[in-house]
């Protein structure tokens, strides 16, 4: 009987640590959002019309994923709708960022482009691009890089 307690102890001891290691997002994601947040300029590459998003580094309170940090879109509403629902932006595995709303669904995407900022790439027909409006490290969105 003592044996049986101790691998359910073992057992116990090791879905904990998965949870706490693997269970909470991206490994690091804090660290990742000190080095990201800030003020971005959103533009549209169409129009040249633009806005300010602010990107945090505290974690949102959103029924999402682990791993969603405070995101403002305040004045965004003119380049894509949605933006009066973001809520916070999480790192995505594949690499880039997305913003979401309240419920942790994903509102816009943007990934590393080939100029100093972000792309994106959700929604579909909108081109927006995302800047930093201080110097970012915009490769810790790689996830080789990261």
């Amino acid at each position: 009987m003592g044996k049986q307690f101790n691998q359910i102890g073992v057992l116990v001891s090791w879905a904990l640590f998965a949870l706490l290691f693997f269970g909470t997002g991206i490994t690091g994601a804090e660290q990742l959002a000190r080095t990201v947040s800030g003020n971005w300029q959103l533009v549209d590459e169409m129009s040249g019309a633009n806005c300010t998003l602010v990107l945090g580094a505290r974690p949102a309170a959103v029924a999402g994923p682990a791993g969603v940090f405070t995101a403002r879109a305040d004045d965004c509403q003119a380049l894509f709708s949605g933006a009066q629902d973001v809520a916070g932006w999480v790192a995505m595995r594949e690499g880039g960022l997305a913003l979401v709303d309240d419920t942790g669904a994903m509102l816009a995407a943007f990934d590393v482009g080939e100029s100093e900022g972000l792309v994106s790439v959700e929604p579909s027909g909108v081109f927006l691009t995302l800047i930093p409006e201080t110097t970012v490290a915009v490769s810790a969105l790689i996830p080789t890089v990261r």
